[in-house]
Formats: C-alpha cells, structure tokens, sequence
C-alpha cells in the first residue's frame, strides 16, 4: 500500500486557477505499486513466501555448450551457427523432455543479447539477421522478447541466492493455463482522508506471486 494527498492551499490553489490537482502524484502512486509487482514477478518476496518466476525450483536449466575452441558459451565468443544452436537446443529442450506434450512460444533474452541478435547478421554475406532465421526456422518459437530483470547483475543484487550462472534466456509457454501472476486486487484507490490540512488518498494492491504450473513448459540456458 502507499499514498498520495493534497494540502488545503494545493486545492485552494487550483480552485482559483479553474485547474484540475496535479495527476503526477497520483500516477507515481500507481508506478510505484507497479514496480513492486514486477519485481515480485521476477523475483519474489522471501519475507511473505511469495515465489517469483527466477526463484521456483523446479524449472530445468543446462549451460550452453561451449564454443567451437572449447573455452566459452559466451555468445560474444561465438560464431551465428554456434548462437543459432544455442537458441535451438533450448527452444526443443521442453519439447524433448515431454515428448511433445509441451512446446514454447516464446525465448526471453536479456535486452543486450536481444540486441545483438537482431543486429547481427547471419553470415557475412546474408542480409537476414540471427533472430530473422531462427524465428523462420525454428518449428516452436515464434517470439523473442527482452527483460532487464534476467540480466544477471540485476539477479545479484534482487536473490538472495542467485539459482543460475551468467547470463540466462528462458524458453517458455506464454499461457495462462502454463504461468500466471496471480493479483488477488489490482490498484484501488480508497475514500479520501482528511489528515489535518492534507487530504489524502490510500491506495492498495494485493498479490500473490507466480504461478507455474507446468514447470517443463520452460526451460533456462546459462552462460549466454
């Protein structure tokens, strides 16, 4: 919960000038619930029990394999080829290990790799990009998006305890009936109060974490 008011001169203020109050304050009320909610989305809250999508145990999770020097997964190290098997074995891994009972619609990358993804060509003489092919080839995925939150320096400093290595992306089936964020209430806003010489209004949400309910409609690669 949080709040935002008015004092009695802010409202007399605006009467005289024929204005509506300031909307500012009342849309940073609602960012600011927001942001909690993304980052319990991502991340949880170990204080409430709440479980956040990067925290539940049992998604499965593989390192990439290493490059064709054998010394990295870095994609920065690596060849188009080598990312594009990247993204597919993990793309076909939920796949694989339900025996088509699952399939994922959908690869999360930190917002660095999706960039070089869709600014990297895919040979030296092709004018499509790594993410152009491997959306028109791979049978599975036909989205690729972005989150900072996966970023692995973002996870440092939000987990307690870290569950992967480097940098990740998630394949994943973007279904309600797979994942949700549960909201028992979204953003309210309660009767104005009359506190002194301010009025303010009371705001509230209510959330329960993430949801997974089928965890091998995902899978994470590390080391990207």
């Amino acid at each position: 919960g949080n709040s935002y008011g008015y004092s009695l001169q802010e409202i007399r203020n605006a009467q005289f000038a024929n204005r509506n109050l300031e909307q500012r304050k009342a849309n940073a009320a609602v960012r600011a619930q927001r942001e909690t909610w993304n980052r319990i989305a991502f991340y949880g809250d170990a204080d409430h029990g709440l479980q956040g999508w990067l925290t539940n145990p049992n998604i499965p999770s593989t390192t990439v394999e290493q490059n064709s020097g054998g010394s990295s997964t870095l994609w920065a190290d690596k060849t188009a080829d080598e990312i594009l098997a990247d993204m597919n074995a993990i793309a076909n891994q939920p796949v694989e290990e339900t025996n088509g009972a699952e399939q994922p619609d959908t690869l999360l990358l930190p917002i660095n790799r999706y960039t070089y993804i869709h600014s990297t060509p895919r040979s030296g003489d092709s004018d499509t990009t790594i993410a152009d092919y491997f959306l028109r080839n791979n049978p599975y995925i036909d989205t690729i998006e972005w989150s900072n939150e996966i970023l692995e320096s973002n996870r440092t400093a939000n987990l307690d305890s870290d569950p992967f290595s480097g940098e990740i992306m998630i394949a994943y089936r973007r279904d309600p009936d797979a994942m949700t964020l549960e909201m028992p209430q979204m953003f309210e806003q309660l009767p104005v109060q009359e506190r002194g010489l301010e009025f303010v209004v009371p705001c509230h949400s209510r959330i329960a974490g993430v949801l997974i309910y089928y965890p091998l409609s995902q899978a994470v690669g590390e080391g990207i």
